[in-house]
Parts: structure tokens; C-alpha cells; sequence
């Protein structure tokens, strides 16, 4: 009988530490970053990009188009997944449409870069926009 409790107490554990969930990922993009944004072609729009990404993926931060004489700044909110993809929207002041990003984000030693796909309300292919950051 003692065999048989040990086993059975033995089983019993192994199970209920099997049941527990595992924790979340880690998400490799959580920090602060500044860098630089340009439209990859047709377009000589570029500026400034300073994100805040925080352990649950939230993104946040500001867009300045430095390559327009107003150098219009906006709010910049969406999330990050731990494989990089990516969606986030801005809208700059007045009549400039709502923009959202979309694609996937790489981060090596520090640095973040790719190819966001860009849309609006009025375009719905507006090109990409390569993002170079740096961790802070």
C-alpha cells in the first residue's frame, strides 16, 4: 500500500505541474527607441521615430515628418508581437487622413529595422516605410 501511495502521489504531482501554463514568451522588442523613417519609393517623405514598446507588446510613442518644412508630429499607438509583427496607426493634425503600418520588425544588438507597409482611409497601397531604431 505505501508503494502504491508514493506512486499514485507521484503521478498525482507530475500532473498538476503539467496543467500549469507556461509563461508568455518574452517579447525581445520591450524597450525605448529612437531613429528614422523613410518611404522606400516614390516619395521623399521622411522623419523622426521615437517608440516605447512595453512588456505586453503596446507600442507607443511619436512620428515627426522632419522632411516637410511644418515637421508635423503625431501620436503613434498599436502593438508589437515577439515575432516582430507589427500594427500601428498615426494621424498628424488637420486634414492629414488616419495611417496605419503593418508588417514584420526585426531587432538585432539593439537595433530594430524592416519594412512597414503603409495605408490610409484614401490609399489603400501607400508603399513602405523602412524604420531604422536604436534601443535607448
Amino acid at each position: 500500500m505505501r508503494t502504491f501511495s508514493f506512486s499514485a502521489l507521484t503521478i498525482l504531482t507530475a500532473a498538476a505541474l503539467s496543467s500549469c501554463s507556461n509563461p508568455p514568451a518574452s517579447n525581445a522588442f520591450v524597450g525605448s527607441y529612437s531613429g528614422t523613417f523613410k518611404i522606400a519609393v516614390g516619395s521623399s517623405d521622411s522623419g523622426d521615430l521615437n517608440l516605447a514598446v512595453a512588456s505586453d507588446g503596446t507600442l507607443s510613442g511619436t512620428i515627426t515628418l522632419t522632411s516637410n518644412v511644418n515637421k508635423p508630429q503625431a501620436a503613434v499607438t498599436g502593438s508589437i508581437l515577439s515575432d516582430g509583427t507589427t500594427n500601428a496607426t498615426y494621424k498628424y493634425a488637420g486634414t492629414f487622413p488616419t495611417v496605419t503600418l503593418k508588417g514584420k520588425l526585426s531587432i538585432s544588438d539593439k537595433k530594430v529595422t524592416g519594412l512597414l507597409n503603409i495605408s490610409a482611409a484614401d490609399v489603400a497601397d501607400g508603399g513602405q516605410a523602412i524604420i531604422n531604431l536604436t534601443q535607448k
